[in-house]
């Protein structure tokens, strides 16, 4: 979403050439300067200029406001505020000091403040679209979306081209989950300024909110070529490339996901969350070396990525390496206190492995009554690891219950209720359960 929170820069109406090797400039032509220097982004250079336009004509409100702007630009927003409180005192009915001053206080996020400039701007000024867009913006950080979408429809009213309006409506509507709304939002701006970064990007994340991957990723490409910088750039292609390769994941099109992966690490290579999801794609696929390899260099990047080391306790499992998965099931426990996921598979483990020195009845009985605290007693997965758990202390009247609320919660799904009866019937005969 863009937040429009950049101060406006007014040239001063002051005309003529800028003659810099002028033995007696006078403060129009430093201020003009110095607005030159604004806009090529050399704000030191234009404050200097500024400084000195005040110097010669103290009464100069224009000269705050473009100082102002420069400060807003070094993030130094309290200087800015001072500038543009002098600017109001010299020149009251200036709608731009309200303006700029509102973006001000929204960088220091006191949107109500903000609000306040905006509407003495309106005041001032109601023929013009720029206070309610910058209203708009901090309608949008207070949360009130409703309220923005309507100051952008007035902006647009009073200048139906705008692509700026459109595009901040559509965050606006992002914001309300109206995706298609947003995307006709940003249609329209990319009409009127088909070089506008800031709509491609815009209009790709409401695109990924519809799982609209393709038109997506074409979206953020296209803001790349545009500006390699905004809103995040090659993050945001990474993502929707993740996104895309979870959704193929999901589907079981392993292949197609890792391509996508693949594609997500070459635009953000420190992204552990690419590399986790493929390693979740490559133990699908059964080349559990390459997933461990994954979840090796995502824990690199976050050693706190508890999903990763679940996952590689997962690997471990499979390569019947019992006491690598159980300290990685642990650790995931440690990251998370509420990872049910974690604590059903760590019970599982110490209550059926193969490997006597990896079970621990007392233990499993304990995690596996925390993962159906945390679920609810509503999963049968969880509720099955119980009773195996129950089996494996000798517990077998407790054992048969609970793997009978098992089978009772998911009697639809065929191979569970074949695995669970298999079960039930080892527990009836009081014998515990091993996962061979």
């Amino acid at each position: 979403m863009r937040a429009v929170i950049l101060a406006a820069v007014v040239v001063s109406a002051t005309q003529g050439p800028m003659i810099a090797a002028d033995p007696t400039p006078d403060a129009a032509t430093y201020l003009e300067r110095g607005d030159v220097w604004l806009g090529k982004k050399e704000y030191d250079r234009a404050i200097a200029d500024y400084d000195e336009a005040i110097r010669l004509d103290p009464k100069n409100a224009w000269a705050h406001i473009n100082r102002g702007a420069a400060w807003i630009s070094k993030q130094d927003y309290d200087k800015a505020i001072a500038d543009y409180d002098e600017a109001i005192r010299l020149d009251p009915k200036n709608a731009w000091a309200h303006i700029n001053r509102g973006a001000a206080w929204i960088n220091k996020q006191d949107y109500d403040r903000a609000i306040a400039d905006y509407d003495e701007a309106a005041r001032l000024e109601p023929t013009s679209p720029d206070a309610f867009i910058n209203r708009g913006a901090a309608w949008i950080n207070k949360k009130e979306y409703d309220r923005a979408i309507a100051d952008y429809t007035r902006a647009l009213r009073i200048d139906p081209n705008s692509a700026e309006a459109f595009n901040n409506r559509g965050a606006a509507w992002v914001n309300k989950k109206d995706y298609d709304k947003a995307i006709a939002d940003y249609d329209e701006a990319l009409r009127l300024d088909p070089k506008n970064a800031w709509a491609y990007t815009n209009r790709g994340a409401a695109r990924v909110n519809k799982k609209d991957f393709d038109r997506a990723i074409a979206d953020y490409e296209a803001a790349l070529r545009l500006d390699p910088n905004v809103a995040g750039g090659a993050g945001n292609l990474a993502d929707a490339y993740l996104k895309r390769g979870k959704a193929s994941l999901g589907s079981g099109s392993c292949d197609e996901a890792i391509a996508d992966f693949n594609a997500a690490l070459r635009h953000d290579p420190a992204n552990a969350k690419a590399l986790n999801s493929r390693g979740v794609a490559w133990y699908a696929k059964q080349d559990y070396d390459r997933a461990i390899a994954d979840y090796d260099e995502a824990l690199g990047l976050d050693p706190n990525y508890s999903s990763a080391h679940y996952n590689r306790g997962l690997v471990w499992e499979k390569k019947k390496d019992f006491g690598q998965a159980l300290r990685d099931f642990d650790e995931a426990i440690h990251l998370d206190a509420k990872y049910a996921r974690a604590y059903n598979r760590a019970a599982w483990l110490r209550a059926t492995c193969s490997d006597d020195q990896c079970r621990n009845g007392k233990e499993a009985v304990e995690l596996a009554k925390r993962a159906n605290d945390l679920t609810s007693w509503g999963v049968a997965a969880n509720l099955n690891t119980l009773a195996a758990a129950f089996a494996e202390v000798g517990d077998f009247d407790s054992a048969i219950e609970y793997q009978s609320k098992a089978l009772d919660l998911k009697s639809n799904d065929a191979k569970f209720v074949k695995d669970a009866q298999e079960h039930l019937a080892l527990l009836k005969s009081h014998r515990p359960i091993r996962d061979e």
